[in-house]
């Protein structure tokens, strides 16, 4: 009898944690502030955009280091030169923090400069990155 009660005791516990971790799972991954910044490139073009660091209130991590709705992002920056008749080569860099992303973006423009590009500022009022939806949790 004792041991009967210890099963089912077991398979309850056992059950209950089961569905704890699915409800977890089904929640997905939560929303977190991202700051974005991007740079546009063309072989037809000696000018160089790059835009102001942007914040998105609902960005999303898919793994540790790979934001969720990465394509998305860089296609909202083709669908804006597509716009405007140009083709361009799109690079979007990300970070979690507005310190290092402004870190990031001050070195990249130092590197774009010292290789020569002509660098123009796409000024946050042109060009706005949007919120990208999350998936939905299986």
């Amino acid at each position: 009898m004792k041991k009967i009660l210890f099963l089912l005791l077991f398979l309850g516990v056992a059950f209950c944690a089961s569905a704890k971790e699915k409800q977890k799972k089904q929640k997905g991954p939560k929303s977190i502030p991202v700051f974005l910044y991007a740079v546009s490139s063309s072989f037809n073009d000696s000018i160089t955009y790059i835009t102001d660091i942007q914040k998105v209130d609902s960005g999303y991590m898919e793994h540790k280091h790979i934001l969720g709705g990465m394509r998305e992002y860089v296609g909202q920056l083709d669908a804006y030169y597509k716009a405007k008749g140009q083709r361009r080569l799109n690079t979007v860099f990300f970070k979690k923090d507005r310190k290092k992303a402004e870190k990031g973006f001050i070195k990249l423009k130092k590197k774009l400069m010292k290789n020569g590009a002509n660098l123009k500022v796409l000024p946050q009022g042109e060009f706005t990155f949007k919120s990208e939806k999350r998936p939905a949790a299986e």
